[in-house]
């Protein structure tokens, strides 16, 4: 291939990685309309187009009338760009607004467009004419790096604007070959767009290796903070003095790692005032103490091992409800928080631990929309869920006889993992009657939630929730069973929570949301220790506050990139249109036709053969690269020797470079070079250039003699030695 034409593909596939990468990233992250192939399309077409006029010889003239063709694009009336551009920008705020309390302008909401191509096509031939002025014209790559970064930075702002990994790792792709390709290509083009297709494929496979080894489920941003709390940390500082009640003499309230369910039938009664919410909302808090991962049939256990980031789905899917402060009477191992904060927070073992020693927590609340339900049925209802097998783990006989429940329950063939889960959670409602003081099990009962399933008339919320937790799981639903406090709140009012207050529910996992509560256990009018039950029913929804923003979340372009094992739960759950009678043991019917089979369990694991050849293929390209690295150091630096310095420097290089060539020919240096040595160092004559070439026409007469000898040999001469 041509200099020029291999200049043009290393330009034009740098600018299409860099652009489409970039604003791919943003489009999947942001969750915009527009979709991935026509955006492709555009970036490829300004990559070519950039190139080619960088190429020709009018490239002087031909760039700025390329540029001067958007102005009637963008300011002539009736044009799509002013409408895409707005809608964009309406579309950015409404994420960025709500958590730092920056609302929509009113000339934006009412603006609308079906893709935003014209603005992301003059992204992309911003990035590409950054990119072809560095490769091409051998310039600094600062316009280009300026460029590229700006539509990836837009995925930073937010810890739940994870864009998809694929165009992520073509970004970085095109970020690092431009990167360690720009120093060889200010010296010489040609050497700078050979090393850029050289090293394509192992920075390829560096990234893919590197994405499997840091998995995102590990992931906790370091710092997450918003316009809010640091308004409030200066005031808490500098603008007033809080007084706060010194705490009374109750016992520190610390969930223990493993819930005993033969102690089932004692449950907490305790009068005392433990904590104290204030909200600037009505509904229903659910506090989350502790989630549970291993059922034993007689008890859960919290893998201590678990590290989760606790996120939430994103702000197109919630809507802003206000502050939430928690104020507990001693000093807590593990915090109480709320559902759908916009802090981040890293949960331990089932919990997020009080690492501040603090008994004053402060949360900004959300709750999901709506409709919140349509919208996943329409996007995420076909998409499985990817995370830990942990929550699909069974004892063996739980297993089975969970399955052989599920039979008896008439949930069509062809019902979605949504309607699969509320409808287990409506039949466990409905199996038995509320209540504090329960039947006992039997002695050798083995399985609490099988034999409250098949035998008990009544039970709380821990029988509820474990039999819906275990049923959910047999069902191929990841879930887990969590202890904390349900507490209803008024706006502007204090609601002390007392120990009766204590609560067991059930998260369950969908793909695009998250971790979604549902509260199986019914409700009881007649015990008012016991907050009603209302996560199922239309009423669990607080009354609509103000948002900052009414936009529904656009219909995505690829799936979404949720970590593998997220703790991202919700508030409150959407009306079930089956109405259920807390008294009644019988199970409600549920639509008939095709009868839903449990799903048999099924391993989905790489083969250890995979892994191999895919790190020994990693391996075989960086040794190379390594090789490549250190011949192409020790080449530069005697070349730097040979051509720079006072001339009797640049001759003994030269001498020294002939002497170690004529050491692998086997034969002596030639007389007419010894006697230019002896001169160039003796006498106080410089040598001329046609004396200097002297040395040149001998090295490559040799090295040619050399690249004639076999195979291995010519590798030691090259990589070993650096002789060319």
């Amino acid at each position: 291939m041509k200099p020029k034409h291999l200049n043009i593909l290393c330009a034009v596939g740098l600018s299409f990685l860099l652009s489409f990468g970039g604003l791919g990233c943003m489009i999947t992250a942001l969750e915009l309309s527009d979709r991935l192939l026509p955006v492709a399309a555009i970036c490829l077409l300004a990559a070519v187009v950039t190139s080619l006029c960088f190429s020709l010889r009018w490239s002087r003239k031909l760039l700025p009338a390329l540029w001067l063709c958007w102005m009637p694009v963008i300011f002539l009336p009736q044009s799509p760009f002013l409408d895409q551009g707005a809608d964009l920008l309406r579309q950015l705020m409404s994420i960025y607004g709500p958590p730092y309390g920056i609302s929509v302008p009113e000339f934006l909401l009412e603006t609308s467009a079906d893709s935003h191509l014209l603005p992301l096509l003059l992204v992309a031939q911003l990035i590409s004419l950054g990119v072809c002025w560095t490769v091409q014209r051998q310039c600094s790559p600062i316009l280009a790096y300026f460029s590229c970064v700006l539509p990836v930075a837009a995925c930073m702002v937010l810890t739940d604007t994870v864009p998809a990994v694929a165009l992520l790792l073509m970004w970085l792709t095109g970020l690092i070959l431009l990167g360690i390709s720009h120093k060889v290509r200010l010296r010489n083009r040609n050497q700078g767009d050979r090393l850029t297709l050289y090293c394509a494929i192992p920075v390829v496979l560096g990234l893919l290796l590197l994405t499997l080894l840091v998995p995102q489920k590990g992931y906790s941003p370091p710092v997450n903070l918003t316009f809010e709390q640091i308004s409030d940390w200066f005031t808490d500082h500098f603008g007033k003095v809080v007084y706060v009640d010194p705490p009374e003499e109750t016992k520190p309230i610390n969930l223990s790692d493993r819930v005993d369910l033969r102690d089932a039938d004692a449950q907490n009664n305790s009068k005392d005032v433990i904590m104290n919410v204030e909200a600037q909302f009505a509904g229903v808090v659910y506090l989350k103490g502790r989630d549970y991962d291993v059922y034993g049939g007689m008890e859960w256990i919290s893998d201590l091992e678990r590290r989760e980031s606790a996120a939430f789905p994103g702000y197109n899917w919630l809507s802003h409800q206000g502050r939430l402060q928690v104020t507990t009477k001693q000093i807590n191992q593990q915090q109480f928080v709320p559902y759908f904060t916009d802090t981040g927070y890293l949960s331990t073992g089932g919990s997020i631990e009080n690492v501040d020693n603090s008994n004053i927590f402060t949360y900004s609340c959300y709750a999901l929309r709506e409709n919140w339900m349509q919208l996943w049925q329409s996007y995420y209802s076909e998409t499985p869920p990817e995370i830990n097998s942990r929550y699909l783990e069974l004892p063996a006989e739980t297993k089975q006889s969970a399955r052989n429940i599920l039979r008896q329950l008439a949930i069509p063939k062809d019902a979605n993992l949504l309607d699969r889960a509320l409808c287990i959670g409506e039949f466990v409602k409905n199996s038995a009657v509320y209540n504090l003081t329960p039947e006992r099990f039997p002695e050798g009962t083995e399985d609490l939630a099988i034999w409250f399933l098949e035998e008990a008339e009544e039970g709380y919320c821990v029988h509820f929730a474990t039999s819906a937790t275990v049923l959910l799981r047999a069902a191929g639903i990841p879930a887990r069973y969590v202890e904390g406090y349900m507490v209803p709140v008024t706006a502007g009012r204090t609601a002390a929570v007392r120990g009766d207050m204590a609560h067991a529910w059930v998260e369950y996992y969908l793909s695009g949301v998250g971790w979604v509560v549902l509260d199986p256990t019914p409700s009881d009018d007649t015990q008012p220790p016991q907050p009603t039950d209302s996560t199922i029913d239309s009423t669990a929804e607080p009354p609509s506050q103000p948002t900052d923003s009414t936009t529904e979340p656009p219909e995505p372009s690829t799936e979404p990139n949720i970590s593998t094992n997220p703790t991202i739960p919700t508030d409150s759950q959407p009306t079930v249109p089956v109405e259920s009678n807390p008294g009644d043991t019988e199970p409600t019917e549920l639509p008939t036709g095709g009868v839903f089979v449990p799903p048999e369990e099924q391993e989905a694991s790489v083969p250890a053969w995979v892994v191999a050849v895919l790190i020994g293929l990693v391996a075989v390209m960086a040794s190379g690269c390594i090789i490549n690295l250190q011949w192409y150091l020790r080449r530069r630096h005697r070349l730097k020797r040979m051509h720079q310095g006072p001339s009797k420097q640049r001759t003994l290089a030269w001498y020294q470079e002939c002497q170690r060539l004529c050491r692998y020919l086997d034969e002596p240096l030639p007389n007419l070079l010894q006697e230019l040595t002896e001169k160039a160092c003796f006498s106080p004559y410089e040598l001329t250039r046609q004396e200097l070439d002297q040395f040149s026409i001998f090295l490559r007469t040799g090295i040619k003699r050399l690249k004639k000898r076999n195979f291995f040999r010519r590798l030691v001469y090259r990589f070993i030695y650096a002789i060319y």
